[in-house]
């Protein structure tokens, strides 16, 4: 092993120290998207919608590094040695960063009710590994991205709606539909630049695992 992989990271620190720089800017323009959607109050609501929109966008993020992750470990075709509480500490450890916010209220507020949020950010890294298993791993030779995007963005379109309240805007059904348009738009970009996150992670962890030799 030479001196350069020596010095790089294991998968488990990279994915540690990139993690929160991901989701902070996963969770930056969640406000204006939130107004866009018809929540004019988000910034100042410290009520449960827009925390569930927080923190479900949030894990959004890191599921689709978790993906990432297991996909790079299954490409490595190596037999790691790694114990289900090291596995499920990884995890974990992975959750008690998506559970906040970088906004100091909300963030409070948060973690005055942690155990929920905790439910809800594992529910939604679930569902993404739900979609990688579906959509990448059952179709290794030919795998459905598109599809895989299009499940993401249906993901963040349901966060989203934690937090709208169409009567925010006085619209018409035209005006409605319109929104709706703009919303669906929002989210079908977000699908592919997670799918971008997605690629990034995994070559980078795959890099990892066979220069360290460790999966975490």
């Amino acid at each position: 092993m030479g001196l350069f992989s020596v010095l790089r990271p294991t998968p488990g620190k990279l994915i540690a120290k990139a993690l929160p720089l991901y989701l902070e800017e996963t969770e930056r323009p969640i406000t204006s998207q939130a107004r866009l959607a018809g929540s004019l109050r988000f910034g100042l609501n410290l009520s449960e919608g827009p925390l569930v929109t927080i923190v479900t966008a949030r894990a959004i993020t890191s599921g689709c590094i978790v993906s990432a992750h297991t996909t790079a470990k299954h490409l490595s075709q190596k037999d790691f040695s790694v114990s289900s509480s090291e596995y499920g500490a990884f995890r974990n450890s992975i959750l008690q960063h998506v559970v906040g916010s970088i906004d100091p209220e909300k963030d409070k507020k948060i973690k005055q009710n942690k155990e929920k949020y905790l439910e809800i950010a594992s529910a939604t890294e679930m569902a993404i590994t739900d979609l990688s298993a579906e959509n990448i791993w059952s179709n290794w030779d030919s795998p459905k991205i598109e599809e895989w995007k299009i499940g993401i963005a249906a993901l963040y379109f349901d966060a989203l709606n934690h937090c709208v309240d169409m009567g925010d805007k006085n619209l018409d059904e035209e005006g409605k539909a319109k929104l709706k348009m703009a919303i669906e738009s929002l989210c079908i970009h977000v699908g592919e630049s997670h799918f971008g996150i997605f690629q990034t992670f995994m070559k980078e962890i795959s890099d990892l695992m066979k220069a360290k030799g460790v999966c975490i």
